[in-house]
């Protein structure tokens, strides 16, 4: 299997290294702090792996498309919280970010744009 073999996350160099390094201590820290209303699939991943503190992404999560969704998942809402605070440092509004999630029985990345209005 290549690298592109899977379309859970990005695979460009900087977030191939991202994956490959630490899971984020302030995503850890959120994590021991919230652990009895953290949502199924995040928990239950984590919780499998372990409850580790420290580690790669596969260490604390393990390995499989969960996993690469729960990292793209943190990066995306890193970026849309930096463009939210810039944008309120400027014109104070309330500001929200949708997300769409995959459906079970479905791989990140498997489904087509016009299959997306049959969810």
């Amino acid at each position: 299997m290549n690298r592109y073999d899977t379309r859970s996350r990005d695979h460009c160099d900087e977030a191939d290294k991202a994956f490959a390094g630490q899971v984020p201590a302030e995503l850890l820290t959120y994590l021991k702090e919230n652990s009895e209303v953290l949502a199924g699939g995040l928990s239950g991943s984590w919780k499998k792996q372990g409850n580790k503190s420290s580690g790669t992404w596969e260490e604390v999560f393990g390995r499989g498309p969960g996993t690469e969704e729960i990292f793209m998942a943190w990066y995306f809402s890193q970026y849309t919280n930096r463009v939210a605070t810039a944008g309120k440092s400027e014109y104070p509004l309330p500001m929200y970010a949708n997300a769409a999630l995959i459906r079970d029985g479905y791989q990140p990345g498997s489904i087509r744009a016009p299959d997306l209005y049959l969810i």
